[in-house]
């Protein structure tokens, strides 16, 4: 089975689907480029992970994309407050772990860790 295939059409049929219901006002605009970037930076995973490549460059690519996408819905004037301030904890929450992300690839102390509890 193809799964390279299979993944083409689910994220060919998830774009259709997201830019109908956007035509039709049931999701906005922001909402669906939100989708569609989720959806394609997943199709991304999965091809680097098939063809034997680090899951880590792409990792921390997704979490950037994520991370713009995210600053994009908060524009979105049609969101409610409440929501965007928790929009924007996102991004910073994930500012961060993405900054941690690199320096734990950069350097890590194995005198730091812990073992886990069995």
């Amino acid at each position: 089975m193809d799964f390279t295939l299979i993944v083409t059409l689910i994220t060919t049929f998830a774009n259709v689907v997201l830019t109908v219901l956007s035509s039709k006002g049931i999701i906005s605009p922001a909402l669906q480029n939100l989708i569609a970037s989720l959806t394609a930076s997943g199709a991304a995973l999965f091809s680097t992970l098939k063809n034997g490549g680090s899951p880590t460059s792409i990792l921390t690519d997704v979490a950037t994309t994520l991370e713009s996408d995210l600053a994009v819905v908060q524009q979105d004037t049609s969101i409610d407050p409440t929501i965007t301030s928790q929009i924007q904890e996102a991004i910073k929450l994930l500012k961060a772990a993405i900054v941690a992300y690199q320096q734990a690839e950069l350097t890590t102390d194995p005198s730091t860790l812990t073992p886990l509890p069995e």
